[in-house]
């Protein structure tokens, strides 16, 4: 009875993987074929297409991962919440500006300046992408994933986060995922994770080039170590961290993975997504 039990459970394992792969796969070119057939706004209409055809694709998932927006009534724990989210955030921040500090350096080692603010690359870029890739990975993918463990939805879902940005800063973008996974398993809230992504993507806490050429660090990293402080401050007499660790061990974490990465639709995207990253990193720029 129990080896049946494992025998479904891994036949389900592979059926969620395989579909997740190819819907991320076909939804995306499919959406970059309907905007680029477009005369404008073609990275404003992407992030909306995009979201459509995963509504379509996850009939049954979206309205469990609309209702935890929360947008009605306040959620439960809101201030520990949102105490937990500014620690995520400053962390990963601090990070980011730690590894510009090691590994790019000032602008003299290639670091540009900012491009100019336009009202399409807000949409798109503080607005849109935080709120689409959020439903799509935190929302529509974890609640497929998270049937199997917190954990591996947290690794499988910043993993593909990562692959799915090909040109980006892997290291950063990992530590966005990992950190929004963070904010999504201790909140169960998908407004968290949006909230968290738009902050990020609007580069306050992160270091800015000014007209000058010099990247200024001093004021994001003492604004990042005062929202570490103050939310340490609210969650002192809080278990978060400890309750965290019990709610995410999984002993059977590696096999999962090992399924997860081994079906036909993850495949073929780590191949195409991950092969754009790798041409991304090797081609002079």
């Amino acid at each position: 009875m129990l080896r049946a039990k494992k025998a479904e459970e891994v036949l389900s394992l592979e059926a969620s993987s395989t579909r997740a792969g190819w819907i991320l796969v076909v939804g995306y070119f499919l959406s970059l074929r309907v905007v680029y057939g477009l005369p404008s706004g073609k990275e404003i209409l992407f992030y909306p297409v995009w979201l459509l055809f995963f509504l379509i694709a996850f009939p049954r998932v979206f309205p469990i991962a609309l209702r935890e927006l929360d947008l009605v009534r306040p959620p439960r724990g809101l201030l520990k919440d949102l105490a937990f989210t500014c620690q995520i955030l400053a962390l990963n921040e601090l990070i980011g500006i730690l590894y510009f500090l090691l590994f790019v350096g000032n602008a003299e080692s290639g670091v540009s300046a900012e491009p100019p603010v336009t009202v399409s690359l807000v949409l798109s870029g503080l607005v849109l992408a935080p709120i689409v890739e959020e439903t799509i990975f935190r929302g529509l993918l974890w609640r497929t994933l998270s049937q199997y463990g917190q954990l591996f939805a947290l690794l499988t879902t910043s993993i593909l986060f990562v692959l799915m940005h090909g040109a980006g800063a892997p290291f950063i973008l990992g530590m966005l995922g990992v950190s929004v996974g963070l904010v999504m398993a201790r909140t169960d809230n998908l407004i968290y994770p949006i909230l968290m992504h738009m902050i990020h993507n609007s580069g306050l806490l992160l270091p800015t080039v000014t007209d000058g050429g010099k990247v200024e660090y001093l004021i994001p990293a003492a604004v990042n170590l005062g929202l570490l402080a103050a939310s340490f401050f609210l969650l002192k007499a809080s278990s978060t961290w400890s309750e965290m660790g019990k709610s995410l061990y999984d002993p059977t974490l590696a096999k999962k993975l090992a399924q997860f990465f081994c079906t036909s639709g993850i495949l073929l995207y780590m191949l195409i997504f991950g092969g754009q990253m790798i041409l991304s990193m090797i081609t002079p720029a």
